[in-house]
């Protein structure tokens, strides 16, 4: 028996993290309770589920709901609720010992595992450029990672800080500045002297150079931001064709209220700090807004793997920031975790 480990997702949903609740009557279940690790035998269709596979299903026509629950020959319990929530069938054999799903939706592999390129390939160009976002696509990245600013007149540009100061020549804060007065600037010399001239880019030039290949887009909300700044930012990436090829990020989790009012399509991403509470705060919030993943401090998921497993259960992706090593990463990759962001796309091609 194991005390004290209990997790809440919403009002509704209980998982116990590291324990499992026990059938008395064939397919009648309690609710959640402490009780003993039990170990049983997952048949999917028919067909059995192994310890090592990862099986997932679409839902909604399109929608790609991910089952990441199997830890060994362990598989933990209530999840009548955890599968029947997500649209599976679940019968026990009388010892339940046996667990049966039944879908009439089709069953897929998961997904492969994500590599992403933070800011581009910052570790060989300078951060937010075009340069470095041609060189991780010349690396195969399938991913571009970057940051979303609104300059002083309404255009969005791509720049990480709320100033200009730690990246380029210049000085002051990005919010004040005109697109001119920013794309005078050298992006490229502070990083190295190979790279001067380098310009602060605009979101219509990356989704011009997005174009001409088939990577998905990770833009993130920062700095200043009003309803009218993300209308203008979700405006450009759909006019363009990008409404689903990115997954949109923010800290802000109100930010997603605007764009979930404009389109239902584009997923969205609750960026997570190294902090359980906001992780559980955001997984809640992922699951009501639907079509939606949780980007984690890299550091919470390794302290905590099971947390890749309660989102899984909940149907949501998580995909662990910011990972520059190359044993973080197959760690996250075996607790489950559907993919990670990096700056060194060198150490996973």
């Amino acid at each position: 028996m194991i005390k004290d480990k209990k997790l809440i997702l919403g009002a509704s949903f209980f998982i116990l993290l590291g324990l499992a609740a026990t059938s008395t009557i064939v397919n009648i279940w309690p609710k959640p309770v402490e009780a003993s690790i039990k170990q049983v035998k997952v048949m999917l269709n028919g067909q059995e589920l192994k310890p090592s596979d990862k099986a997932g299903m679409y839902k909604n026509g399109d929608e790609y709901v991910p089952m990441s629950i199997l830890s060994g020959k362990t598989i933990y319990v209530p999840i009548r609720f955890a599968f029947e929530s997500t649209g599976f069938g679940v019968n026990w054999d009388e010892k339940g010992s046996v667990v049966n799903l039944t879908s009439n939706q089709p069953v897929k592999p998961a997904q492969s595992f994500i590599v992403a390129a933070h800011r581009g390939y910052s570790n060989a160009a300078p951060e937010n450029t075009m340069a470095s976002f041609k060189a991780a696509v010349d690396n195969k990245a399938a991913i571009l990672e970057f940051d979303v600013q609104i300059s002083q007149d309404g255009v969005p540009v791509i720049i990480h800080d709320n100033t200009v100061d730690r990246t380029t020549s210049g000085k002051g804060e990005v919010k004040k500045l005109t697109l001119a007065q920013l794309q005078a600037l050298d992006a490229g010399s502070k990083f190295n002297l190979r790279f001067a001239g380098e310009k602060i880019p605009t979101l219509k030039e990356v989704l011009d150079f997005a174009k001409t290949s088939t990577v998905t887009l990770y833009p993130e909300i920062k700095g200043y931001r009003t309803k009218e700044d993300i209308t203008i930012m979700m405006n450009e990436l759909m006019n363009a064709g990008f409404e689903q090829r990115s997954v949109i990020q923010s800290f802000n989790y109100a930010d997603f209220d605007t764009v979930r009012s404009i389109s239902q399509k584009m997923k969205i991403a609750l960026l997570v700090n190294n902090d359980m509470a906001q992780f559980m705060t955001a997984l809640d919030k992922a699951v009501a807004y639907k079509n939606a993943a949780l980007f984690v401090h890299s550091g919470l998921l390794t302290k905590y793997p099971r947390l890749i497993e309660l989102a899984h259960l909940s149907g949501v992706e998580v995909v662990a920031w910011t990972v520059d090593d190359k044993n973080t990463a197959s760690t996250l990759m075996d607790k489950g975790a559907d993919g990670i962001i990096t700056n060194r796309l060198d150490l996973f091609k």
